[in-house]
This record gives structure tokens, C-alpha cells and sequence, in this order.
């Protein structure tokens, strides 16, 4: 590699990074586009579950708040009771969803792609410090 020229070297440098980062990018791409599904069905649940809350908890909540009045309970209480219960519901889809995003993992090997291009291209700079201008060891 000594007898080429440094201008040749610099130019094969120049384009063996910029095909690694095409790589990286088409990789990054690739996990990404499968990542986005499982958001996809992530935010489906979430939107499945609040339409069926929408739905479901009127109704519920009258007839739950109905049966607590006619066992006995104060129409405050029983209201009261019934919104305790809607939000508990709420609270384990909102769970659901949170466990559905904490599964996500992103693209892991792109970014290991992108962790090894930068120790390597590291790694070079520390080969070329140990010598000054010259040639010489500093």
C-alpha cells in the first residue's frame, strides 16, 4: 500500500466509508420497517382498547352504578364506586400498551454497524497519531 499514491488512498478511503454508511443505512431501513409494525399494532391496541372504553363504560357504568343503588348504596357512592372501577379497567390497558412498547427493541444491529465503523475509523486515527509529519515516532 506504500507505492500508491496518497491521493488514490484518500479516494478508495472515501468511498469504502461512504459504501459502509449506504449499508448501515439500508440496514437501519430494513429493522426500522419491521420495528414500525410492531408500533403499528402497539397504537392499534391503544386505539382498539379506547373505542372499546368509549363503547363499553357508558353503558357499564349506569348499569353497575344502577345494581350498587339497588343493593342499597347512596347514588354519590355509587357513582363513586363505579368511576374507582373504570379506572382501574383503564389503568391495565394502559399497562398493556405500556409492556407492547417496552418489548421495542429499535435497530440494534444498525446501531452496532454504526458502533464498529466508528471504533474502527477510531482505531485509524490512533495508528496515525503515533507518528508525526515526518514518519517519525513522537
Amino acid at each position: 500500500m506504500a507505492s500508491r499514491p496518497l491521493g488514490e488512498l484518500a479516494g478508495t478511503i472515501e468511498a469504502d466509508v461512504a459504501a459502509i454508511i449506504g449499508d448501515i443505512s439500508r440496514l437501519a431501513k430494513a429493522e426500522l420497517g419491521r420495528e414500525g409494525a410492531r408500533i403499528g399494532l402497539a397504537l392499534g391496541a391503544f386505539l382498539a382498547a379506547a373505542v372499546g372504553v368509549a363503547c363499553a363504560v357508558v353503558l357499564l357504568s349506569i348499569v353497575v352504578a344502577q345494581v350498587l343503588i339497588a343493593v342499597g348504596l347512596a347514588p354519590w357512592a355509587a357513582y363513586l364506586i363505579d368511576v374507582g372501577i373504570v379506572l382501574v379497567f383503564v389503568a391495565g390497558l394502559a399497562l398493556v400498551g405500556k409492556t407492547l412498547f417496552s418489548r421495542l427493541k429499535g435497530p440494534v444491529r444498525t446501531l452496532h454497524a454504526i458502533r464498529n465503523l466508528a471504533s474502527a475509523i477510531g482505531g485509524h486515527h490512533g495508528d496515525d497519531c503515533e507518528h508525526g509529519p515526518d514518519g517519525a515516532d513522537t
